[in-house]
Formats: C-alpha cells, sequence, structure tokens
C-alpha cells in the first residue's frame, strides 16, 4: 500500500531482513528519512484529505515519529503542514532542520520549506 510506510531490520551476521512496523501516512507516501541521531523519522507525502475525503489547502503533508530501538515502535510524535504535496525530506546534519520539497502549483514550481 503506497500509504505506508514501513521499517525493516537487518540481522548483519546472517543477512535476513526482517518486517519491524508499518506506519500509515494516511496519503501517498513519497519520501522517507531518518534523523542523523536515528532517533526520529519523517515520511513527506501527498496532503492528507480531511475525514470527509476533501483536500484543501493546508493539510498534512509532513510527519515525525520517534522509533523506540529497544521495543522496535514507533509513536507518532508531530505532523506540520506545508501547502502542497511533498515529494522530497532529507534532516540536516545538526538534526535541527528538516528541509521539504514540495509542488506548490504548476504555476509557482517548486518550493523548499
Amino acid at each position: 500500500d503506497d500509504t505506508d510506510a514501513r521499517i525493516y531490520g537487518v540481522n548483519r551476521v546472517t543477512n535476513e531482513i526482517n518486517f519491524v512496523q508499518s506506519l500509515t501516512y494516511g496519503a501517498t507516501a513519497n519520501a522517507v528519512d531518518w534523523s542523523p541521531d536515528r532517533q526520529f523519522i519523517a515520511i513527506a507525502g501527498d496532503q492528507v484529505p480531511d475525514p470527509n475525503g476533501e483536500i484543501i489547502s493546508l493539510f498534512i503533508s509532513l510527519r515525525f515519529y520517534k522509533f523506540d530501538t529497544q521495543l522496535q515502535s514507533v509513536v507518532e510524535m508531530g505532523k506540520e503542514t506545508v501547502g502542497a504535496d511533498a515529494f522530497a525530506v532529507e534532516w540536516a546534519p545538526s538534526g535541527i532542520y528538516v528541509a521539504v520539497g514540495c509542488d506548490l502549483s504548476a504555476d509557482d514550481g517548486y518550493a523548499l520549506h
């Protein structure tokens, strides 16, 4: 399902890949990035529609999660309104900033938040 982001664990000894958890984004998830300290995950994607199924400007297109490595579970920490579908996300090396590439409209071109 393209509305999910999935986390897998890799056993470096046996090279086995094991499913850990699926994160339901709510719309098409276009990009995922780990924070530099590997504690947080940012997911950028299409705008999530409201409960009535309508997409209006300023709906959620960026979500943040905290990953607990001991419990191997994820908790949503927050969401941000970008105002457009987001296609790329990347944490700054400092872990303080997140860059998001999005398509504001065909006339406006692309924006970096």
